[in-house]
């Protein structure tokens, strides 16, 4: 228990670290430390469950695959490791990618805090590695009792379904055959036309001159950025709620719609989140234009 309420410390100090490197635009540094926090509390839970640990990519899917974890948690899982890899392999500094770590860190340390809580029962310990396991030796068959009477409902269902797409499909026929025949309607007026404009007298066009035209101008109109050193990003629209992450001045965000006069709703990589209207700012029209060259004087 002791091992376990250690761990809890490190991984809830390791979330805070990367909270911090983010609001000081340290963002590969958040991305990396996101990245180590989860390989102990994934190392905890499966050292909690009886389950060998190996590389993280393996006992993540090895979690998941004996019911630790819901699927959508090994998805986080993955998405942070990845993130991880990425600033350490490939120096990533972005911080749409620390702000997404750092979200789904945030999401799955209430999971980890209730599994370990004693909430949820330990499951058989196994001493075998998870390359030697075989999936299906952790399936077992439901058995369903069917009555007479879902089967005859179901019957019922079929022959109604049937049904349906016959007529569906006598329909779909019908269009294909009436297009056909409009198409085909339609080349023979065309190839009348021709015939009757070809056989008309040329008629001759008057020359035209090109007009000088003024040089068209561009306008780019720019989406909502973040207009203060860093702002809240509020799983409700209020200042009770959970923060869900902190965004930098100049981080772009997509504005889906506008609650009340102080808040407004946005897109944040696909999950819903509010932020207060006094700090973002629409960004300006670039107007991209050339300049006329001049003539010179005869």
């Amino acid at each position: 228990m002791a091992d376990t309420m250690n761990s809890w410390e490190v991984i809830r100090n390791g979330a805070s670290d990367v909270e911090h490197l983010i609001g000081h635009k340290q963002y590969n540094m958040a991305m990396v430390k996101a990245r180590q926090t989860l390989e102990v509390m994934v190392n905890s839970l499966a050292d909690f469950y009886g389950l060998e640990t190996g590389d993280l990519k393996t006992t993540i899917d090895d979690l998941y695959r004996i019911g630790v974890i819901s699927k959508t948690s090994a998805e986080h899982y993955h998405k942070i490791r990845m993130i991880g890899n990425k600033a350490v392999h490939e120096g990533e500094d972005s911080p749409t990618g620390a702000n997404v770590a750092y979200h789904m860190l945030s999401q799955e340390l209430y999971t980890f805090a209730n599994d370990l809580s004693g909430k949820k029962k330990p499951l058989r310990k196994t001493k075998t590695a998870s390359a030697s396991r075989n999936p299906d030796d952790d399936i077992r068959p439901i058995r369903v009792r069917k009555s007479k009477k879902n089967s005859r409902i179901g019957e019922k269902i079929f022959i109604v379904v049937a049904i349906i797409l016959a007529i569906l499909l006598v329909i779909g026929i019908i269009k294909l055959i009436t297009s056909d025949s409009d198409k085909s309607s339609k080349k023979e007026n065309e190839t009348e036309m021709q015939t009757v404009v070809e056989t008309a007298a040329p008629v001759v066009q008057p020359e035209t001159y090109p007009v000088e035209t003024e040089p068209q101008t561009e306008a780019v109109v720019m989406g909502y950025v973040i207009n203060a050193q860093t702002v809240n990003i509020r799983e409700e629209p209020n200042t009770n709620c959970r923060i869900l992450v902190q965004l930098s001045k100049g981080t772009p965000i997509n504005v889906i719609e506008e609650v009340d006069a102080d808040w407004v709703k946005i897109d944040l990589d696909g999950t819903e989140a509010y932020v207060n209207r006094q700090f973002i700012a629409e960004a300006e029209a670039v107007q991209d234009s050339e300049e006329s060259p001049e003539m010179e004087a005869e």
